[in-house]
């Protein structure tokens, strides 16, 4: 669809996912935890499970970790904006797998069992991690009838530009009006 609206298509090289997920998580983990702390200490049965275990673990991440991290995060932001010499936007999956459903706490993604937030909110991360404008719209459905987004990251400062591809691409289809079927 976006090349029918005049986009030239093509890959441009990104980094690894998975490394740049490691390096989001600790960051986060570390900087969520120390936020948080007064929550941790005094209203921990207020914090749901998974949000409380990430939370827990940010407490034993090193400062040496942290500080490694922070580096790595500037390496990726610089290899990433390369990119944008290559492409106006980066289009990608909003979520790399089909829709979990609601109460799933575990899916399986090529033959590995995965926690269902960590899985889908992959590409999400890390475009957290750069600090980049994203704007999601819905592209389609998968087989059982859940939804699929496209994900549209412009570069630093390139609000303007995702959004007018977002709204172009929503313009010439329909799927951000259809709903998925109610489960029964």
């Amino acid at each position: 669809m976006l090349e029918s609206l005049g986009a030239e298509l093509r890959d441009v090289p990104v980094p690894d996912i998975e490394f740049v997920n490691r390096v989001q998580l600790l960051i986060l983990q570390a900087e969520a935890s120390w936020v948080h702390l007064g929550l941790l200490n005094e209203h921990v049965e207020e914090i749901g499970k998974d949000v409380r275990k990430l939370l827990e673990q940010g407490r034993y991440v090193l400062a040496s970790e942290y500080l490694e991290a922070r580096r790595e995060r500037r390496n990726l932001c610089r290899e990433f904006e390369a990119a944008f010499n290559q492409a106006d936007v980066i289009a990608m999956p909003a979520v790399p797998i089909p829709t979990a459903h609601i109460g799933q706490d575990e899916i399986r993604v090529l033959g590995k069992l995965e926690n269902v937030r960590m899985a889908t909110t992959r590409n999400i991360r890390s475009m957290n991690l750069f600090g980049v404008p994203v704007v999601s719209v819905p592209c389609g459905f998968h087989g059982d009838g859940l939804p699929i987004g496209l994900q549209i990251a412009g570069p630093v400062h390139g609000v303007a530009i995702a959004l007018k591809v977002a709204r172009a691409y929503e313009q010439a289809t329909d799927w951000h009006t259809r709903v998925p079927p109610m489960a029964q």
